[in-house]
């Protein structure tokens, strides 16, 4: 059945839309948002948040208004640093690198 679950076109990787690391200087999160081009996604923080939507690309032709995604991201501002915070779409998916508070 097309639409539940998990994808049943994946034939491999990972089947969550998000994932979470941490490394030794930073955390990298990776959010899936296809159909979502760099330049309609925005990012924005707060001490202790990351915020993101966008809004997909609609295709008329297909009567197809396009996803719109949109979420928060909360962590220890004591220990991760919001101002520093980098994002980039790069072939639907966002990734965000957020470093680690240097003490």
């Amino acid at each position: 059945m097309v639409g539940f679950g998990p994808n049943p076109f994946l034939r491999s990787g990972e089947v969550g839309s998000c994932r979470v690391d941490k490394a030794e200087n930073e955390c990298y999160m990776r959010v899936d948002v296809p159909g979502v081009a760099e330049a309609d996604m925005k990012v924005w923080t707060e001490p202790g948040f990351i915020y993101f939507h966008a809004q997909g690309s609609e295709l008329p032709e297909y009567n197809y208004q396009g996803r719109v995604f949109g979420g928060s991201i909360s962590f220890d501002k004591d220990r991760f640093d919001s101002d520093g915070v980098r994002a980039e779409v790069k072939d639907g998916v966002l990734w965000l690198l957020v470093p680690r508070v240097k003490n």
